[in-house]
């Protein structure tokens, strides 16, 4: 017989202010999203508040709904006291009615911002610091164990941030357990963070700049976390720099967005304010390759999933490949419009969105539901050295896709072999919207002032239009080649 259990949230007890203010000077500023007259912009769309806050507006989705309620916005550049006080204020009033703002992520995101955001206007406020209390309080009766990953952390920092902030031991503890473990796991060998998502390493790169930060404007005798932090970070900073583009743009595979965390300028200054020195890495567990040539940079995606447990931010995108020239994206991922479980959702994390070859298997991983992963692929490098990557991928079905990447200062050349029972495959090309392409013969296109020759066994070649986001919710018509063969096509991009 099944059992229906409700949680009840712990009570509420009225608490002092801490002995001791905590102390805060911002460094990273948020992106505005708070605008005039209580209204709200995020993920590119506003909303205008006429009859009071709705802290449980749904109608934008969920992802939307929890930026409301992360209180971000506290940590814009031009927000006053006055303002963030009336927010907060708001919400506490509104407590007894929230809803997804009471699951764990978007209490841990609003614990560190409203603790920011006191420690730098120095309030000293009874209501605010009782609901603090209680939400790190509800935060430890519902620790997200069952979904790991980057929301673990997101509950050890805000565990960490609380602890200073009240000079509790027992918290203190219980974050430092959490986040020496999960930042032990959760940052490969290279530095990347382990869900593959360049966006999401540099979210938690910043949390873990903040958390040293923080313990540098408040020196705690009883926190012995320092040194893991620092260690990390360092990690996290060198992977950052190898593969950020020279234009400042990270490549935004996996679930990455733009315009939702700080740049990779923002966070190495940061680092270089706080004295964390980091070095050159080679790029090895975290799948990925950066290739710079004097004109270009080639971005490659050629490992097998990570974080095997939680690759709900990943996409069938194995051996895959981006592509700048003269500091301009050429070949580019679809990108990320929506983390709603659509249809949308589920093309977007498709094979068929990204630059690789389908085989009639379908998609190389069973990407499904939003957040995840069934049967995977299996990617596999052959050979590797400074002018070629060979790599595999054998599907979880039957076929198996060879794919070898050649390059010298002008020339990239991207072999695919399929073995199936058709041998047949479908290459795509999604092109930056910038770029002009046009068809001139039956096996090669122009893009802007570059060319494709393609080459191989019953090819067919056409251009098509495809949605491009590079953030949420704003999708730009775009074009993409596509290339249908048996056995093997050689394309080559000559620079």
């Amino acid at each position: 017989m099944l059992r229906s259990f409700v949680y009840k949230h712990p009570k509420r007890i009225a608490v002092k202010n801490p002995e001791q203010a905590l102390i805060w000077s911002p460094i990273l500023y948020c992106a505005p999203s708070y605008v005039e007259n209580d209204s709200f912009a995020f993920l590119n769309k506003k909303l205008s508040i006429t009859n009071g806050i709705q802290w449980n507006y749904a109608d934008y989705g969920k992802l939307w709904t929890y930026n409301l309620n992360y209180f971000d916005f506290l940590s814009q550049e031009d927000i006053s006291k006055d303002t963030g006080l009336h927010l907060i204020r708001n919400y506490i009033t509104n407590e007894n009615s929230l809803k997804d703002g009471l699951e764990p992520y978007p209490i841990s995101l609003r614990v560190i911002n409203w603790i920011k955001f006191i420690g730098q206007h120095e309030i000293e406020n009874l209501d605010i610091n009782t609901s603090l209390d209680w939400y790190t309080r509800v935060l430890l009766k519902h620790l997200e164990y069952h979904i790991l990953g980057n929301h673990l952390l997101e509950n050890g920092f805000a565990l960490y941030f609380a602890s200073y902030h009240f000079k509790n031991e027992k918290w203190l503890k219980i974050a430092t357990t959490i986040l020496t473990k999960e930042l032990q796991e959760q940052t490969l060998k290279d530095g990347a963070h382990f869900e593959q998502s360049p966006m999401y390493h540099k979210i938690i790169l910043s949390r873990v700049l903040d958390c040293i930060y923080l313990g540098t404007q408040n020196d705690w005798e009883k926190d012995t976390l320092k040194d893991t932090l620092r260690t990390t970070a360092s990690k996290m900073l060198s992977w950052l720099s190898e593969i950020t583009f020279n234009n400042g743009e990270i490549p935004y595979v996996n679930d990455s967005a733009k315009g939702i965390t700080f740049s990779s300028e923002e966070l190495f200054k940061f680092a270089r304010l706080l004295k964390i020195d980091w070095s050159t890495v080679t790029l090895n567990d975290s799948g990925y390759r950066m290739i710079r040539k004097p004109s270009y940079e080639l971005f490659l995606d050629i490992g097998t999933i990570a974080a095997t447990y939680q690759p709900g931010h990943l996409h069938a995108d194995a051996l895959q490949f981006l592509l700048n020239y003269k500091n301009s994206p050429v070949f580019v991922d679809t990108g990320v419009s929506t983390y709603d479980k659509t249809p949308l959702r589920t093309k977007e994390r498709s094979t068929s969105s990204h630059n690789t070859v389908e085989t009639t298997d379908g998609n190389q991983y069973q990407v499904w539901g939003g957040f995840r992963v069934a049967k995977r692929s299996k990617v596999t490098i052959k050979e590797e050295n400074d002018s070629h990557i060979i790599a595999q991928l054998k599907h979880f079905k039957s076929s198996i896709h060879h794919r070898t990447y050649t390059w010298d200062d002008t020339h990239i050349s991207i072999k695919d072999v399929v073995t199936s029972k058709d041998n047949k495959g479908t290459a795509s090309f999604h092109l930056h919207p910038d770029v002009i392409v046009s068809k001139i013969s039956e096996s090669s296109v122009r893009i802007n002032d570059s060319t494709i020759n393609f080459e191989g066994d019953a090819i067919a070649l056409r251009i098509e239009e495809y949605g491009f986001a590079y953030e949420y919710n704003d999708i730009i018509s775009s074009s993409k080649i596509i290339v249908t063969f048996a056995n093997h096509l050689n394309s080559v991009i000559s620079l």
